[in-house]
């Protein structure tokens, strides 16, 4: 009898042994559901914006200006967090709320880590040096600010031992420099810069359709997309729209400065999208004219 129990016990045992081998896995819950979607849904517009998707027909070209090495960095940590949402769904493997929220962060720095590529940074300077300060709108102090930021991207695209990360660098200075000079907290409709939306605004914006001068890249920015119809030149529908304000006692509310405004100095977790802003949408660097 003695032999008998101690064998049973002993079947007992190997029993809990080979049980403990196979992971025994918490059921989904509500909560953890909600943190994979989100993991999965930063994934997907991730894949979108960087034009990273599997479906070669839905690439847009545009995205495509970083550098491959900074791309495939970000490609192979988007992977990872696919596989990640892969073993959640199939409860092959315990994953928590930890590793979901490190993962992230490796997305978002892998993100922040694109470096675009040496000929972006010659089309934006080509793009920057089309800029003119005519009649003295912009302060000598802006413009000359300006000027040196502009200067020095050009020593970088022209020296040969620039690494990526050196281009890239001169390429994001300009690029805000451009915003700073240009479109960062102006007026909507403040086609003078002189503080103010009134009927001398609606003019000069009247003068400027009929060719009278060429608009700069800030009274662009500041009177274009009023109307919601045009975005990169101003029509007459955005000059009625001042003058509706204006008689209406309304203020204007200009989407496009928004955008310029809402970037990613202000908000890093954003990463490199702050460059599909504006600017880029409007193809203003892209070879398309200066003054469109």
């Amino acid at each position: 009898m003695k032999k008998f129990k101690r064998l049973i016990t002993g079947f007992l045992a190997c029993a809990l042994l080979i049980g403990s081998a196979v992971p025994v896995f918490a059921a989904k819950t509500e909560e953890m559901d909600a943190i994979i979607n989100e993991l999965d849904s930063y994934i997907l517009h991730c894949r979108m914006d960087y034009a990273m998707m599997d479906d070669p027909s839905i690439l847009i070209s545009d995205y495509l200006y970083f550098t491959a090495n900074s791309r495939r960095a970000l490609k192979n940590t988007l992977d990872e967090g696919d596989a990640l949402v892969d073993v959640y769904e199939a409860q092959t493997a315990e994953v928590t709320e930890a590793e979901v929220n490190k993962m992230l962060d490796k997305i978002k720095t892998a993100e922040k880590n694109l470096l675009v590529q040496p000929e972006e940074l010659k089309i934006l300077i080509e793009g920057c040096a089309a800029e003119k300060n005519a009649n003295g709108y912009y302060s000598e102090a802006d413009w000359n600010t300006y000027q040196a930021v502009l200067s020095h991207a050009k020593e970088v695209y022209g020296d040969e031992a620039s690494t990526d990360k050196e281009i890239d660098d001169a390429y994001m200075e300009l690029y805000y420099a451009f915003e700073d000079l240009c479109g960062v907290n102006q007026t909507p409709g403040d086609m003078n810069f002189d503080g103010v939306v009134d009927i001398r605004d609606v003019t000069e914006m009247q003068l400027g359709i009929a060719g009278a001068f060429k608009n700069n890249s800030s009274q662009r920015m500041v009177c274009a997309s009023l109307s919601n119809i045009s975005y990169g030149h101003i029509v007459i529908n955005d000059a009625t729209e001042v003058q509706i304000s204006i008689a209406n006692g309304k203020e204007l509310s200009a989407p496009f400065l928004n955008k310029l405004n809402l970037g990613g100095r202000t908000n890093p977790q954003d990463g490199k999208r702050d460059l599909y802003n504006g600017i880029v949408f409007l193809k203003r660097f892209r070879g398309e004219p200066a003054e469109i």
